[in-house]
């Protein structure tokens, strides 16, 4: 049974999240939508990703740093903007936040984070970046870029693959509502994590304030949530948001080569290919394997980067290879989070720099460059992808 000092990969901590969260909890973290058959496939298909390492070479220094927009981060793998964290430990998107700045990594802030953007925005300053899920209100969205603006973001990341909430059947069989309205199972459950409930309740419980100052105190969180959905939100919309946000500009959850080069014709600055983490729609393709095709149709004339099933070192340096510029990764976090706070959150992501280093020497290469060239192949038998 692995403990927080004994941790030696990601899922470990997962393990050990498992055991402190109540179930109500750690489903919302770990689960993904329908049958969870795209949660898998993320995993599944990054390890059917093989490279083809480089021998004798002198890998006595590799260097694993990336340029994203004109800033230089320590590591080519970011933190993903995962909503309402302090679920799992109180103000985690602030612990996660101070991390990944002492790391020199990424951070991306989501509109439903349970700490304020101002808050984020002094910690990570221009090396962070916010996520916004366009409402029904563009008033409301307005005024959240020109506060993402006003408190130091360096980019801004529009998630397009939400115009509906997927099915998520676990929180379904759980009765996930929010604020917490615990069944008498649910009850019995959370009993048996006293830890964490008296963090939770200390802690103040939950909250969305991004979205306070826009909807009157009689408006349940899960209406808020609700209306940070838009099913009308469109192309001409995003265009809209190009020509008021003059940062970089970040498009979050294409799959498809046309959605890519649409996105490239609008002044998009950056392309994350992501399925939302498996918790969307649960009949589209993995991450790594809609990242080949995108690579292709926009080449060098967008920052292409990938989230999806990103566990190890090891997986970073596939999507890489396969033709990733960064990647980034939600649950590792929260599931250090889980096992141990601020100090979980920090093994959680050495793991990972550990690995890809040691990773990139097996392989022989010292630094991005040269990993964006190794050879890839198929473990299933499936055409080798192609080169970028």
């Amino acid at each position: 049974m692995p403990t927080l000092a004994s941790a030696s990969c990601i899922d470990d901590l997962r393990e050990i999240a498992r055991r402190n969260l109540p179930r109500v909890v750690f489903d919302f973290v770990d689960g993904g939508a329908g049958d969870e058959f795209v949660l898998r496939e993320n995993r599944a298909s990054l390890r059917d990703v093989a490279l083809v390492p480089h021998a004798l070479r002198d890998v006595s220094k590799v260097d694993t740093s990336v340029d994203l927009f004109g800033k230089r981060y320590a590591l080519p793998f970011g933190v993903a903007p995962t909503g309402m964290s302090g679920l799992v430990w109180p103000e985690a998107e602030r612990l996660v936040a101070e991390t990944a700045r002492e790391m020199g990594l990424p951070f991306i802030l989501s509109t439903v984070a349970s700490c304020p953007m101002e808050e984020i925005g002094a910690i990570c300053g221009d090396l962070g970046w916010f996520q916004l899920y366009a409402s029904r209100n563009r008033a409301t969205d307005l005024d959240l870029i020109a506060r993402a603006k006003a408190s130091g973001f360096g980019a801004l990341v529009i998630t397009i693959d939400l115009a509906f909430a997927g099915i998520r059947r676990r929180d379904i069989r759980n009765g996930l509502a929010l604020p917490l309205r615990p069944n008498a199972r649910m009850c019995m459950d959370v009993l048996r994590h006293p830890g964490w409930l008296l963090r939770y309740w200390s802690g103040g419980g939950i909250r969305l304030p991004n979205l306070e100052p826009y909807y009157g105190g009689g408006v349940s969180m899960m209406a808020q949530l609700d209306a940070q959905t838009d099913p009308a939100f469109d192309w001409g919309s995003l265009g809209e948001i190009r020509r008021l946000w003059d940062g970089p500009l970040v498009v979050k959850g294409v799959l498809g080569a046309q959605d890519a080069k649409r996105a490239k014709e609008l002044g998009v600055d950056g392309i994350i290919v992501s399925n939302h983490g498996g918790r969307q729609l649960d009949c589209c393709a993995a991450s790594v394997d809609a990242l080949p095709e995108i690579v292709d149709a926009v080449g060098d004339a967008l920052t292409v980067m990938m989230d999806g099933g990103i566990r190890s070192g090891e997986d970073v340096s596939r999507a890489l290879a396969v033709g990733a510029r960064a990647v980034f990764a939600g649950r590792p976090g929260l599931y250090g989070a889980a096992a141990g706070g601020k100090g979980g959150i920090g093994c959680a992501f050495k793991l990972l720099a550990t690995e890809l280093a040691t990773t990139m020497a097996l392989l022989g290469c010292r630094d991005l460059t040269e990993l964006a060239s190794v050879e890839v192949r198929r473990n299933r038998n499936l055409p080798v992808l192609a080169r970028m």
